[in-house]
């Protein structure tokens, strides 16, 4: 079954949503964008029978439907990304098991857009979507050759069409992974991810530019301390400014979060001070608001339950207090900030009695993670759908302080779809 919630400033409240109809192993929902507060489009997959397809579901304002789509790929077929640009305009991106494609939404349904093959016995894998305009996306992913060589893959759609970029490669990577996208304007993007040095197996950061004519690498550096880099998300609030998060592993084995700073120009690392007497700390995921309001997540190891955020004023981070919800295992996976001084991030939590995992949410007013449902928390009591364990939240979006929706997934017998609506 589907599980969504509301807020309505005071709590949050189950809403009533549809499960895929074959969908009775499982159901997940691994993105969602927002066009505004009555207008939201969730994407994912669903399995079940030794089936499976796509799953998206919109909501409008009132509540939560299904709506139909015909992708290629038929039982392997997922959405792994969405972006929608305007109350009546939105992409999602997936892949089968040896391709991708994209489908768009114009306000009737859902049509399938022509994407490239790759040819040469290549698979692809498209992971995410940014989107600058209502004409123009860039998707981007991976490429697999038939040797095992993982190489970068991007994806300009400027209407109907769509055709392959020309992502640069890095000489002498044996894998290369783009994880997230942001894009300021159709000419103007930023990728970022990582890549394995064939000489000695070592994962490294990677970033790649779009100038409206072809992509160009860009020195990330990695901290010298590090012996292995992931970068996680990016957010660019102009053309001249992007704060791209992640963690790095250390030669001491300690795990910290990272943060570098890009000025149109070079990347630069951007020091994150890190949680007192953490050994772990990573950053999930970041958003941006202005160039000098960045907010960015994850989780550390201060405490069993310990999530972690940090917030950027355009010269320096500084660490913001947490929820500290009744349950270890507690990590933030996705954040959004519609204003300056508000945010909403999303995550999960372990129910330290049953081990389950339990939805979590937490709120920025401008000075800390607010409940408003308890003040002297910083946690929103996000409603737990009666006997579904294993809850997670894993993705955001915000189109004002008070409109937010959240999705992810929890399993009873199956794994089910979760939305939750914050009004």
């Amino acid at each position: 079954m589907t599980l969504a919630q509301g807020w309505d400033g005071t709590s949050w409240k189950v809403q009533s949503t549809p499960n895929a109809a074959d969908g009775t192993f499982s159901n997940d929902l691994s993105a969602v964008s927002c066009s505004g507060p009555d207008r939201c489009t969730a994407v994912g997959d669903w399995s079940g029978d030794g089936r499976g397809g796509v799953l998206i579901e919109r909501w409008n304002g009132v509540a939560w439907m299904t709506q139909a789509a015909t992708v290629p790929g038929g039982t392997t077929a997922q959405l792994t990304g969405v972006s929608c640009p305007s109350s009546e305009s939105c992409v999602a991106i997936g892949d089968d098991s040896s391709s991708s494609y994209a489908i768009v939404w114009e306000g009737a349904g859902w049509t399938e857009q022509s994407t490239p093959s790759l040819g040469g016995g290549q698979s692809s894998n498209l992971r995410a979507i940014s989107c600058g305009g209502s004409t123009g996306c860039t998707a981007v992913g991976e490429r697999v050759f038939g040797t095992g060589l993982v190489q970068p893959l991007a994806e300009r759609s400027g209407g109907s069409q769509w055709a392959v970029q020309a992502a640069v490669g890095l000489p002498g990577a044996q894998a290369t992974a783009i994880t997230a996208t942001s894009c300021v304007q159709a000419t103007a993007c930023q990728a970022v991810g990582n890549f394995v040095d064939a000489s000695n197996g070592q994962t490294l950061a990677l970033a790649e530019g779009w100038s409206g004519s072809g992509w160009t690498i860009e020195a990330m550096p990695d901290p010298a301390t590090a012996t292995s880099t992931y970068i996680t998300g990016v957010s660019c609030p102009s053309l001249n400014a992007c704060l791209a998060v992640g963690y790095s592993t250390e030669r001491n084995f300690d795990t910290i979060a990272i943060a570098e700073l890009w000025d149109g120009e070079h990347w630069t690392i951007s020091s994150v001070p890190p949680p007192s007497s953490a050994t772990y700390a990573t950053f999930s995921a970041i958003a941006c608001d202005g160039t000098n309001s960045c907010t960015a997540v994850g989780d550390d190891n201060v405490a069993a339950n310990a999530t972690f955020a940090e917030h950027w004023n355009g010269s320096t981070w500084t660490p913001q207090s947490t929820a500290s919800p009744p349950g270890p295992n507690a990590k933030l996976d996705g954040i959004s900030c519609p204003t300056i001084s508000t945010c909403t991030a999303v995550g999960s939590y372990e129910n330290a009695s049953t081990f389950q995992l339990q939805p979590l949410a937490e709120a920025w007013d401008g000075h800390r993670l607010a409940d408003p449902e308890h003040p002297d928390t910083s946690r929103r009591n996000v409603r737990q759908l009666p006997h579904v364990g294993l809850v997670q939240l894993s993705a955001i979006s915000c189109t004002a302080p008070t409109a937010c929706t959240a999705v992810g997934s929890g399993s009873r017998v199956v794994t089910i779809p979760i939305a939750e609506h914050y009004s």
